[in-house]
């Protein structure tokens, strides 16, 4: 029954390294993405992004709308505000936590 358990244990340590491998390949491949697209945007832009992704509590800078509100903070986004967003003309943020906010169609072309 000991040997039962130890194998047991002994394999689930070995599942959790090979995910944590796995994941560390995956970390490095976004990493390299991100500083191509860095190079691309504006050093302003990328400045704010760099800042509200350091202060927001889980890390994401930039967060969709759902069921008409933020998807950080989830406080209500005003409609007015909405449609700003989904017209693209310029960058809102929310007034609540400062993330970024985009429409579903953007992270869907993600």
């Amino acid at each position: 029954m000991k040997k039962l358990t130890a194998y047991i244990i002994v394999f689930l340590l070995i599942i959790l390294v090979s995910q944590s491998c796995k994941k560390h390949k995956y970390e490095k491949e976004l990493i390299g993405k991100s500083l191509q697209n860095q190079t691309i945007v504006e050093e302003r832009f990328l400045t704010a992004y760099k800042r509200i992704r350091k202060n927001a509590r889980n890390g994401l800078a930039v967060v969709q709308i759902e069921r008409d509100a933020c998807g950080g903070c989830f406080n209500k986004i005003p409609p007015q505000k909405q449609m700003d967003i989904r017209m693209h003309k310029k960058i809102i943020v929310c007034e609540y936590c400062g993330r970024i906010l985009v429409d579903e169609n953007v992270v869907a072309k993600m």
